[in-house]
């Protein structure tokens, strides 16, 4: 189960389809699926953050210009208590463009005429989760394997491959909920102008991640 979000510059988004059908005397139909012995959904509030527009004027020609913060909740919902977990993947990877945003933490905003435009941040903001009518903190996967309690300092989340988000009511070993809701905010941080493309021109933030709910 997983689910994009999306952060936006233009005030709309456009989505297309296309559907090729090929004639032949044969054709296999494939069916999949897994049977789960909870079914779980995920849904993010907002289900995407746009900006609107942007000034070009309001970022800076030599240096990285950070926007406001925009929060949003991450929503699980199980039929009964069970663990799980989420991962996060960036599908503008290689777009960041600033030595300074090149770990994992970082998720880039695409580009546009082959130059990158700046990058985001996930971060956990302050506020309490509350999983199932009890108040509940956020643990992470750390490299090694282990799970740490998220420090409240460096509350970003990561792309990084094995990364996992989850929760607990004490200590730091996942713990089983049916329904969780976890307040979050993307932070970007845009390129200085002279690394941008050219702005006279209005340039799309593209940025896209997809939030992958995992059963553990």
């Amino acid at each position: 189960m997983n689910h994009l979000l999306r952060l936006g510059i233009t005030a709309t988004l456009a989505w297309s389809a296309t559907t090729h059908c090929t004639a032949s005397e044969t054709h296999d139909l494939s069916l999949g699926g897994v049977i789960h012995p909870t079914a779980c959904e995920i849904s993010l509030n907002p289900g995407a953050v746009d900006y609107g527009t942007v000034s070009a004027s309001y970022l800076s020609d030599t240096e990285l210009t950070p926007l406001a913060a925009r929060p949003f909740d991450v929503v699980v919902s199980c039929e009964q208590p069970i663990l799980t977990s989420l991962s996060f993947h960036d599908n503008r990877d290689g777009t960041t463009g600033h030595s300074s945003m090149s770990d994992a933490t970082w998720f880039g905003l695409g580009q546009f005429d082959g130059k990158p435009i700046g990058a985001f941040q996930i971060v956990r903001t302050p506020t309490e989760i509350v999983a199932d009518g009890n108040r509940i903190h956020t643990i992470e996967l750390n490299p090694s394997g282990t799970w740490l309690q998220m420090n409240a300092e460096f509350p970003q989340v990561s792309s990084r491959s094995g990364y996992r988000l989850s929760w607990a009511e004490t200590g730091t070993v996942p713990w089983p909920f049916s329904t969780i809701r976890v307040p979050m905010a993307v932070k970007p941080t845009m390129l200085a102008r002279k690394d941008m493309p050219d702005l006279t021109d209005a340039v799309p933030m593209d940025g896209m991640v997809t939030i992958t709910l995992r059963y553990m």
